[in-house]
């Protein structure tokens, strides 16, 4: 059903009724669309949301008042936030949020944060279900997602203070955030400590994943691919005609660089502000391409900011902002394919100046976790499980979704942890017992439970092991559960927990 929105009044936390309600559709599925976070018209109006239908019609101002120069939004754990640089509004007496956060479902503002440790906010990031982290212009804090509230700074490996300069993008991956400390460093941060662990000293400006897991940056040179190893930034070397990526050029926003979810690939735009050209780079190809160049567009759009390019999870589609010149209040916005073929063009409607922040897509997917095998170990040893193939995210990157142990029955008979996405189970005694693994993708949590079977080590030969050995599942490459063997590359699981890749001829 349609929402309606007014005024924010930030005692009591209410949504006024303005009784307006001729921008409104009569009915608008807000999972089929996407969301535009506005930093809006400095000084006449404050920061807005406005949402765009599959069908091309516009809802307007359908979050209003997120703050001042909003320009990052995301959807996590079944919630909208809103990132703001600033809290002011158009009075003196207004104080709206930072950090402003919504009900997913109706996009409702739950509450607003008003300060983020005095500094302007920049982006946020999920941690778990539990726990978020907001980049600031000074430094990362923490955010506890169940009372709503900014807690401490993330510190030196130490626990001293960081001393950070102006923080921005951030991912997630395995037990360590990526952060970017604009045109300085790139911080690994332990996500259990809150403490930064190592330093990429480099000239970053952004991060995103792409489908392989794998973290890019865009630096003063070009583009760079973390190793998450050795902590060193591997440059990738850019051919005559792609361009170095566009970055926020002093006045910062979330910038292109971001990636696909149904391909391996990479994109980003290219000049600061009135930007003409996307590229991209497909990874397991190995090869760059100009996607969108409006060098000689016939009515003369150009890309609003360096934060104007996403991709729709689902369709592939390009998602790019259009605006004619700073003193003028055409708007549109333009999809392509991932070819850089143009599909459409929605024009705004011209009552203000948009400025335009950022595309958010509505994550409309839960995670779908399958049924684990039984783990058989020897007492004294250990087996691993790879956890890639047992929970998916239709909306989310496999390698986001973080794999945690959330308990064990019967901690004398075995340990279990995550190292690296696998399961380590240690058999300490002879016994079964059950241990539970969570996966937490995009703020939402589902469990699966696998029994642990521990052998005694003495009661058992080596051939007697050996002649128990069995196979008890099989995979393609890329994780595909098959019944029988199939020609080419398979992933075969045999009863002790081991993986072995096998060739089919």
């Amino acid at each position: 059903d349609a929402y309606v929105f007014g005024y924010f009044n930030p005692e009591d936390g209410t949504n006024v009724y303005d009784g307006n309600l001729s921008y409104l559709p009569t009915t608008v599925d807000y999972t089929q669309g996407v969301y535009l976070v506005n930093e809006d018209w400095t000084g006449h109006r404050n920061s807005t949301v406005n949402f765009l239908s599959k069908d091309g019609t516009f809802v307007y101002d359908h979050v209003q008042n997120v703050g001042k120069t909003a320009c990052y939004g995301t959807f996590y754990g079944n919630r909208f936030y809103a990132i703001s640089k600033q809290n002011n509004g158009l009075k003196t007496d207004d104080a709206f949020g930072r950090i402003t956060v919504c009900d997913a479902n109706s996009t409702r503002i739950i509450k607003q944060i008003k300060e983020i440790a005095g500094k302007d906010g920049r982006s946020f990031c999920g941690i778990d279900e539990h726990k978020a982290y907001v980049s600031t212009s000074g430094g990362i804090y923490t955010l506890n997602l169940d009372e709503l509230s900014v807690g401490s700074a993330v510190t030196n490996a130490d626990g001293g203070t960081a001393n950070l300069g102006e923080c921005g993008n951030m991912v997630r991956l395995g037990n360590y955030v990526y952060a970017i400390e604009y045109n300085k460093n790139l911080h690994v941060i332990d996500c259990s400590t809150d403490r930064i662990v190592a330093s990429i000293q480099a000239k970053v400006f952004s991060i995103t994943m792409s489908k392989d897991g794998s973290l890019w940056v865009s630096t003063d040179k070009g583009i760079g691919r973390v190793n998450t190893e050795t902590n060193k930034l591997e440059t990738i070397s850019l051919p005559e005609g792609i361009n170095v990526p566009a970055n926020s050029n002093g006045a910062w926003c979330p910038d292109g660089l971001c990636a696909s979810m149904q391909n391996n690939v990479i994109y980003w735009t290219s000049v600061s502000w009135n930007i003409l050209k996307v590229f991209k780079y497909d990874i397991n190809k190995n090869e760059f391409a100009k996607v969108v160049d409006l060098s000689n567009d016939a009515d003369k759009w150009k890309m609003y900011s360096a934060s104007n390019l996403r991709i729709d999870p689902i369709t592939d589609n390009l998602y790019v902002s259009l605006f004619k010149d700073y003193g003028v209040t055409d708007y549109a916005v333009r999809t392509y394919d991932n070819k850089g073929n143009k599909l459409n063009q929605y024009d705004l409607e011209q009552k203000n100046y948009w400025f335009p922040g950022m595309f958010v897509f509505p994550d409309t997917e839960d995670p779908i976790v399958g049924k684990m095998d039984d783990i058989t170990v020897l007492q004294g040893k250990e087996a691993e499980v790879d956890l890639s193939t047992i929970c998916t995210d239709a909306d989310n990157f496999q390698a986001a979704i973080v794999k945690t142990v959330k308990s064990i029955a019967d901690a004398e008979i075995a340990t279990a942890t995550v190292k690296n996405g696998k399961l380590v189970v240690k058999g300490l005694k002879a016994g079964s017992t059950t241990a539970t693994i969570a996966f937490c993708s995009n703020g939402i949590t589902t469990t699966t439970d696998v029994n642990i079977n521990v052998s005694d080590a003495t009661a058992i030969s080596s051939t007697a092991a050996a002649t128990n050995l069995h196979e008890v599942a099989r995979y393609t490459v890329d994780g595909r559960r098959i019944n029988q063997p199939q020609k080419g590359l398979n992933i075969v699981k045999f009863s002790d927990g081991s993986v072995k890749k096998v060739v089919v001829e």
